[in-house]
């Protein structure tokens, strides 16, 4: 059973995909404080994390890159409900930097558990 990280800062997504993910046999922390990731990172092992870009604490693209340097095997999906223009594209970026997949915000409980599944392999 793949154990996945969700982090976001909206409790009512992260219900949803707590909801939708261990529905589906996954085992699912979620997370909607990132300014202590670090320590929880470093206690747990995770197959994926799926973050938010923009978040009060922490953003998503420090993390991704934090996440990519200490721990290269976890697979991570970027999420992000900002609108993006041709010269700022957040998702582009966090791919960039080391996410797996990205998905655009909103998407429905089929698409996440589509990408889930295909960067989880």
């Amino acid at each position: 059973m793949a154990r996945i990280l969700v982090l976001d800062d909206n409790k009512v997504f992260l219900t949803v995909a707590n909801d939708v993910l261990s529905e589906a046999g996954y085992e699912v922390n979620t997370v909607s404080n990132t300014s202590n990731i670090d320590k929880l990172l470093e206690g747990e092992k995770f197959d994926l994390l799926i973050t938010d870009i923009i978040m009060p604490e922490k953003e998503g693209i420090e993390i991704i890159m934090m996440a990519k340097e200490k721990y290269p095997e976890m697979k991570i999906i970027a999420i992000t409900g900002m609108q993006m223009g041709e010269s700022f594209d957040l998702l582009q970026i966090a791919k960039n930097i080391g996410a797996h997949e990205t998905l655009k915000k909103p998407f429905s409980n089929t698409e996440l558990l589509d990408i889930v599944k295909a960067t989880l392999g």
